[in-house]
C-alpha cells in the first residue's frame, strides 16, 4: 500500500479520478483511489453522527458523552440540568446552545415552544455553517422523513412531551422490519441507537408517562404517531 503523501510526492498524472504511479514504473500502475473524496471523508469521519453518536437528558450530563447544557433561566421547571450529548471521542462538532437570540455567522435553528410562556421564543441551538446536519425543530411530533431525538422535560408542564430536533439521518437506511427493528420501553427515556414515540395517557394516574414505542435509528421513519384522543385524521 502507497500512502497519498508518497504518492503525491512521486508524480501523478490524473485521468477521470484514477490516479496512476509513473516514476520508476516501466508500465504505469492503476492506483484506483478518488483523492478528493477520499480526503474529505477523512476530514469528516470522525464527528459525531446523527442520530446514532447523539443523546437528550433532562438529568444531567451522561457518562460517556460530551454533552452542552441547553438552559432557559426564566423557566423554573428544572431547565438547569437538560443536556444534548454526543459520543465521546468524536470530534466536537461545534454546536452551541444561546437563550437570547441566534448567534452571528451560525447557522441557528429556533428552539420554539409557543405553550409555554417562559421566553422560549428567543431560544437557539446554533452549528457552523459547514455542518452536515442542518438541524430542523418541531414541537408537535417528529418531522416525517427525518430522524428526530425527542427533547422531553417531564417537569415542565407546557407540552414539552412532544419536542423533537430532527436532521437527515447520516446512517444508511433501510426498512424496519417487525419486531425486530422495534422497542417498547417503560420506564424512562430509552436506551440509544433508537428514534421513539411517547406513548403518554395524561389521565392515567399510573406511570404513564415513561413509555415509549421506539424504532433502530438505522431504520426509515415508519411514520408512527400516537394520540390519547381519538384517531388521528
Amino acid at each position: 500500500f502507497t500512502s497519498v503523501g508518497a504518492l503525491l510526492s512521486s508524480g501523478i498524472n490524473a485521468e477521470y479520478g484514477h490516479y496512476y504511479i509513473t516514476n520508476n514504473l516501466r508500465h504505469p500502475m492503476r492506483f484506483a483511489v478518488f483523492l478528493p473524496l477520499l480526503l474529505s471523508v477523512s476530514l469528516a469521519a470522525d464527528l459525531p453522527v446523527w442520530p446514532a453518536d447523539f443523546r437528550w437528558n433532562s438529568a444531567g450530563r451522561l457518562n460517556r458523552y460530551t454533552c452542552m447544557l441547553i438552559y432557559e433561566l426564566a423557566d423554573p421547571h428544572t431547565w438547569t440540568d437538560n443536556y444534548l450529548c454526543w459520543k465521546s471521542g468524536t470530534k466536537h462538532p461545534g454546536l452551541q446552545w444561546q437563550s437570547w437570540g441566534p448567534i452571528s455567522g451560525m447557522r441557528c435553528t429556533q428552539i420554539l415552544e409557543s405553550a409555554d410562556s417562559h421566553t422560549w421564543d428567543d431560544n437557539y441551538l446554533c452549528e457552523p455553517l459547514g455542518s452536515p446536519y442542518k438541524f430542523s425543530w418541531s414541537s408537535a411530533g417528529p418531522i416525517a422523513g427525518k430522524s428526530c431525538i425527542q427533547w422531553l422535560e417531564t417537569a415542565d408542564p407546557h407540552t414539552w412531551d412532544d419536542n423533537y430536533l430532527c436532521a437527515d439521518s447520516m446512517l444508511p437506511q433501510r426498512e424496519p422490519r417487525f419486531p425486530q427493528d422495534f422497542w417498547f420501553y417503560n420506564s424512562g427515556f430509552p436506551r440509544t441507537g433508537y428514534n421513539c414515540i411517547h406513548i403518554r395517557e395524561g389521565a392515567d394516574p399510573n406511570s404513564w408517562d415513561n413509555n415509549f414505542f421506539c424504532w433502530r435509528h438505522e431504520v426509515t421513519d415508519p411514520g408512527m404517531r400516537w394520540s390519547s384522543a381519538g384517531p388521528i385524521a
